[in-house]
């Protein structure tokens, strides 16, 4: 490459050389011709002064452009009469213009046209005459060359003047040759012209010649010109010279690569650009994108890829982008299916097969592989029937020996008659498709226990691993050698600490051994899978336990009682450290032993073990495992419970109650409850009354340390106790002792009826009453009104209206007459049967001040509420001015606000008003009416009362109401 460029610069110089001989001579000879040329005839009088000047002042630049500029002025002239000539006339009625119209004749056209080119060349001779003295006058050699392009624009590109423009270029650049922008109008110029080569080699030159600062301007040209050329070879060279000094714009080089379909070079410079760590795409594009793009080009276009190995950069796109292996897997396929290779996208199909982690990338690759298969079969069909019906074209005395050929080619891989065998391959790839996509989850997660099942119970049902179209009566067999491998290969591949599931390891282990235990031929190769397995390392107690008492259950179900004692026993052998120790130690120092050292603490298979010796083994031996259990304090209240209830049954009731006491000593409260409550029952129900002492002390002992939310239970069997064996006195005291030692109101309330109904029962209804006053000091106040009925009703029994009356006059204080409106019934039914009118009315006035009490209440709630609402209004009032204030535009609404909040204040006070109002009439007895007033004309029924009612004495005369109130008027 270096060789070559330095021949071509030789090459160069050479031209370049014989280039500027030439433009020598032609300048020579332009010099000359522009004497001979120049005609003193075409001056004008105006002119005579501009050629004194320019003579006088060769060098000045201004002369010669006044000069140049009034050849300009009359040119113009002259096209503006031609113009005004040839624009259509619109106006009819001027007359000048017909007249201008009709005088107009081809001749004088001509004419003008004919001064028009003489001027054009005066103007061109006097460009030439003054760059004869200034010819290194950048603005004299713009101007003429734009000029001499404008000319040139309405000619073919083969007329001289176009030529002699192009070496006006030339002439210029002898001189010009660091002004870019000559440089452009002359590329320009020529690409107008689709001059090749010539305008390539101008290029080539401009790029020499300009500093590399100032190339920015020209390769867009440059770019710009080889597109219109369309010529891909000389494109694909200049792109590669301009992302040499611009890599950035790789991207517009692969853009072009790819619509001239040369995909070879197009990844090679992807693959670049892939790799490059600084690379910054000007479009705004990801690497991944452009990665895709390049998977693309490899895979649709493999026969033209020659430069790159694609098996490479489609694994290393592998390792690279995780979230895209299924895809780049099915590329790498697709690639070698395009080539022809099938049996090497085959392999590719199985090693993704293999080796993806997701359940998302195996469907991508597991469906496409399916595709592949169904496609290759399909295309072997099509040449067995092309070959078919070629057989049927050929003369019968040939068929014997095409078939004795068929017969030699019938096993190869590219006959058409492999048919069945591809077939079953397919097949066995939709059979094994659950298999695959277990070995996925399990790469993906190794110690997901579940999977592991999983996978085991597909090898243990393969009727159901197919796609479902196989024949329900055909059952396969199981796969024993598979079975066994899974569950090894599970055990020797989780890790106890990093178990994920819902099963735990000991499943593993569990459903090792019952395959064994189904389907081996004898249960000490299941006993050895458990023996191993209790030998292993687990993640806490209960696997190993669960593995201990599957074995246990196992020896069971195959009716070996004493091995599965022996199994038991072995597995709860305590360790030979001092258990204390192992107590003592805490939760993070547990973690430092072994697992088989601590199953001693397994609740699970001491429970087991219980089980058995309570069904298998005898009373001795169920007490030492029972007492063990007491002593490494794992017992559970479940277990002090079957332990007594073993030796109650067995008629060791002291024995009982002892285990009771030492399961009261090892539980606290709540837990503790069902023990005491089943051992005082226990107790009670087989002493009764023989030793009661022992009795009361263990209610005692029991009540000291409960707590009120549980003791109601303890109180009422305690109550019982002394009631049905001891005093009557004695239960008294406890349901005192209980009601005031009750948690919840409820249970207080509850409490007092019970003992009032007791007490009532034992001592009769006159015991009763210091019940109810008790009651009523300790009772919540919204209990007392109906308390309060219920003493009024035992008075009533005994004929004491007076104390009854005085009961309903405390009572009333605490009756809102709205929530308790049958108290007031009630006492107004007693005062029309029991009382007279002043008693009456002193219910009436009690009631009224009652109800004022609880309105007064209601009252004071409500102003409440409404003051809170108030301090609500007022903030919305206060925000409701800052925004007026803010807000100079809506002082009119403001305005309509402020008079809408004075109304709704006006209204609320005179509701409260209102309601004052209301209330002082309702406190203050209205004599025009009452509306609790009755009518007490009517007639009553005279009625006996006795004696005790009153305070006069035995011997006044006997009165009902009816007669008072009628003595009384």
């Amino acid at each position: 490459m270096a060789k070559r460029s330095h021949s071509e610069l030789e090459q160069a110089s050479e031209e370049e050389h014989r280039r500027l001989t030439a433009l020598k001579k032609q300048k020579t000879a332009t010099d000359d011709n522009i004497v001979h040329q120049f005609n003193p005839s075409l001056l004008s009088e105006k002119d005579l002064q501009y050629e004194e000047d320019v003579k006088l002042h060769p060098y000045y630049l201004k002369h010669w452009l006044f000069y140049i500029q009034t050849k300009q002025d009359e040119i113009d002239d002259i096209d503006d009469i031609l113009q005004r000539k040839h624009r259509p006339d619109n106006d009819d009625d001027d007359d000048d213009s017909n007249m201008h119209s009709t005088t107009w004749s081809s001749s004088m056209q001509q004419q003008y046209e004919h001064d028009k080119q003489e001027l054009i060349m005066v103007k061109f001779l006097l460009y030439e005459r003054a760059l004869n003295y200034l010819p290194g006058s950048y603005k004299l050699w713009h101007n003429y060359l734009k000029d001499r392009i404008e000319v040139c624009q309405a000619l073919c590109i083969t007329d001289a003047l176009v030529e002699e423009t192009n070496n006006c270029f030339e002439r210029c650049l002898t001189y010009l040759h660091k002004m870019p922008r000559i440089w452009m109008l002359y590329t320009e110029y020529l690409t107008y012209q689709r001059y090749i080569t010539r305008t390539r080699k101008v290029f080539d030159r401009m790029l020499k010649a300009l500093p590399i600062t100032q190339h920015d301007r020209v390769w867009p040209l440059y770019i710009k010109f080889v597109r219109i050329a369309q010529v891909p070879e000389m494109a694909v060279r200049v792109y590669r010279r301009f992302v040499q000094l611009y890599p950035e714009q790789m991207e517009e080089f692969v853009e072009y690569l790819i619509k001239q379909k040369r995909f070879d070079e197009a990844c090679v410079r992807l693959c670049a650009m892939v790799n490059d760590e600084q690379f910054d795409s000007v479009r705004g594009k990801s690497k991944f994108d452009y990665w895709r793009l390049l998977c693309q080009l490899l895979v649709k276009n493999a026969k033209l890829i020659r430069s790159l190995n694609v098996d490479a950069i489609i694994r290393s796109g592998i390792k690279k982008y995780p979230q895209e292996i299924g895809k780049l897997w099915v590329d790498l396929s697709e690639y070698y299916v395009r080539l022809g290779q099938f049996e090497t996208a085959r392999n590719v199909y199985d090693e993704a097969l293999r080796t993806v982690t997701s359940v998302r990338d195996f469907g991508v690759v597991f469906d496409s592989f399916a595709r592949f298969e169904e496609s290759i079969i399909a295309m072997k069909y099509q040449q067995l029937e092309e070959q078919e019906r070629q057989k049927k074209e050929q003369d019968a005395a040939d068929e014997d020996g095409d078939e004795d050929d068929e017969d030699d080619n019938l096993f190869e891989v590219d006959d058409p008659t492999d048919i069945q065998l591809r077939i079953d391959r397919l097949e066995q790839l939709y059979k094994n498709r659950r298999i695959l996509l277990s070995s996925v989850k399990l790469r993906q997660n190794p110690h997901n226990v579940d999977e592991w099942l999983q996978r085991a119970q597909i090898y243990l049902n393969p009727e159901n691993n197919g796609n479902g179209d196989g024949d329900d009566d055909e059952e396969e067999e199981i796969d024993a050698e598979k079975v066994v491998e899974t569950y090894t290969a599970a055990i020797a591949t989780i890790d106890p600490l990093k178990v994920s599931g819902n099963h735990r390891l000991s499943a593993v282990w569990i459903a090792f051994g019952k395959f064994y235990e189904e389907y081996g031929d004898d249960l000490d190769d299941t006993r050895t899978i458990y023996a191993k397995a209790v030998t292993r390392n687990f993640k806490n107690i209960d696997d190993l336990a669960s593995v201990w008492c599957e074995w246990a259950e196992m020896e069971l179900r195959h009716g070996n009682y004493t091995q599965c004692r022996k199994v038991l026993k072995q597995a709860l052998t305590l360790p030979n450290k001092n258990i204390n120790e192992l107590l003592a130690m805490k939760n993070k120092d547990l973690d430092t032993i072994t697992v088989q050292q601590r199953l001693f603490k397994s609740k699970k298979l001491w429970a087991f073990l219980l089980d058995i010796e309570e069904s298998m083994g005898t009373l001795r031996e169920a007490q030492s495992v029972y007492n063990t259990v007491i002593d490494l304090k794992i017992a559970s209240v479940q277990t002090i419970l079957n332990y007594a209830d073993l030796m109650e049954r067995n008629q060791y009731f002291e024995e009982a109650y002892k285990i009771y006491e030492r399961g009261i000593e090892l539980f606290g409260f709540p837990h503790v409850l069902p023990i005491w409550k089943t051992y005082l029952h226990k107790f009670v129900q087989r002493y009764g009354d023989k030793k009661l002492e022992r009795a009361r002390d263990l209610f005692e002992q029991c009540l000291s340390e409960c707590p009120p939310e549980s003791n109601k239970e303890i109180y009422l069997l305690y109550a019982r106790l002394e009631e049905k064996y001891g005093f009557a006195r004695h239960a008294m005291r406890v349901y005192d002792k209980a009601c005031l030692n009750m948690h919840s109101e409820q249970d207080q309330k509850e409490m007092f009826h019970i003992y009032i109904n007791r007490a009532a029962d034992l001592f009769g209804i006159t015991r009763t009453r210091e019940i109810y006053e008790k009651a009523i000091q300790h009772l919540n106040q919204r209990y007392l009104p109906d308390l309060c009925l219920s003493y009024i009703s035992l008075e009533l029994k005994l004929s004491e209206i007076d104390r009854a009356r005085g009961i309903f006059q405390y009572g009333a204080q605490f009756a809102n007459p709205k929530k308790f409106e049958h108290f007031w019934t009630k006492w107004h039914e007693f005062e029309v049967s029991f009382g007279n009118e002043d008693t009456f009315k002193e219910m009436l006035r009690i009631r009224r001040s009652v109800d004022v009490q609880y309105t007064h209440q209601q009252y004071n709630e409500q102003l409440m509420e409404i003051a809170a609402t108030h301090a609500s209004g007022a903030s919305n009032k206060k925000q409701v001015e800052n925004a007026a204030i803010d807000t100079s535009e809506n002082d009119e609404m403001s305005e309509l606000q402020k008079m809408e909040q004075q109304a709704m204040l006006r209204q609320q006070a005179e509701e409260n008003i209102a309601k004052q109002k209301e209330i002082e009439s309702v406190a203050a007895p209205d004599h025009d009416h009452d509306p609790n007033e009755i009518d007490i004309d009517i007639d009553i029924e005279p009625q006996s009362i006795p004696s005790a009612v009153y305070s006069q004495s035995q011997s006044a005369k006997k009165m009902g109401a009816l007669d008072r109130f009628n003595n009384d008027d």
